[in-house]
């Protein structure tokens, strides 16, 4: 992918081996992941991201506002509403609302509270989600060094079965080079 002549992105086909640890049973959310007791406050999500933002209303975006798990240390989950709108000509959500569904949670998981930007996001759509109900993402810290965050991230149908995961990595910057 360029913009204008500079490459900013491109995409190659991989075999994603990833464990997804299951919807906790209870789901039992609690707070805000920034919030929680020791991580940095130098920053807030962008409040117009169309997976995340607290400035968008449903259905302009997805509205998928993560929280921690109790008693799943490094564990966010939020409840997906879905809607028509997402579908593809089968009533399906459409893939690219997949790809983005697991974008937000991995970096609740594994950055909260730091100006963190997505490097690489490594998806795997196992099966298909309607575009009606409601389904649950979650995402789980998996470690970093330096300025490197992992996270994995999944999307779970009502029946709590796996759609769609994902593994990410996060690069912290510098809070000030972010701009809206």
């Amino acid at each position: 992918m360029y913009l204008d002549d500079r490459l900013v992105g491109f995409a190659q086909a991989v075999q994603l081996v990833l464990e997804v640890p299951p919807v906790p049973e209870p789901l039992a959310l609690g707070g805000d992941p920034v919030d929680a007791p020791g991580r940095p406050k130098e920053f807030a999500p962008f409040s117009t991201c169309f997976v995340c933002g607290r400035d968008r209303e449903h259905p302009d975006g997805l509205c998928i506002h993560p929280q921690r798990v109790i008693g799943c240390e490094g564990m966010v989950a939020a409840r997906w509403r879905l809607h028509t709108g997402l579908a593809d000509d089968d009533g399906l959500v459409a893939r690219e609302y997949l790809w983005a569904a697991l974008d937000c949670p991995g970096y609740f998981a594994c950055a909260p509270g730091e100006a963190a930007l997505l490097a690489r996001l490594t998806v795997s759509i196992g099966a298909t989600l309607p575009a009606e109900g409601e389904a649950t993402v979650i995402g789980w810290n998996m470690g970093g060094a330096g300025r490197k965050r992992r996270c994995g991230a999944a999307v779970f149908a009502s029946d709590r079965s796996l759609v769609a995961k994902a593994e990410g990595l996060w690069v912290v910057v510098d809070p000030a080079s972010l701009t809206a």
